[in-house]
């Protein structure tokens, strides 16, 4: 996505972490609720074969959030996680 696109997209606040993911298609920031937690114990990385980069995924999810619920938002990143466990990417 273009930078200049992330920087003029909607921006969305009071989001839920349950809510619809499909409710927010067009957006390029978010800010969740405030009890909203990135769930870094869930974190994975992926390693790129080509360059050796490190790709980052963790849930974000709501305290109520049940076992087994859909995720429906993730935080990402490069370089700033382990393959799994951890994740302090900004």
């Amino acid at each position: 996505m273009p930078r200049w696109l992330l920087q003029r997209g909607p921006f969305y606040s009071m989001v839920l972490a349950g809510d619809a993911e499909n409710a927010y298609n067009d957006g390029t920031a978010f800010q969740f609720t405030y009890n909203t937690k990135v769930d870094t114990l869930r974190a994975v990385g992926l390693r790129d074969g080509q360059d050796g980069d490190l790709w980052c995924a963790a849930p974000i999810l709501e305290p109520t959030t049940m076992v087994g619920s859909k995720i429906h938002f993730w935080a990402t990143g490069k370089n700033c996680c382990l393959p799994r466990g951890d994740f302090w990417c900004t």
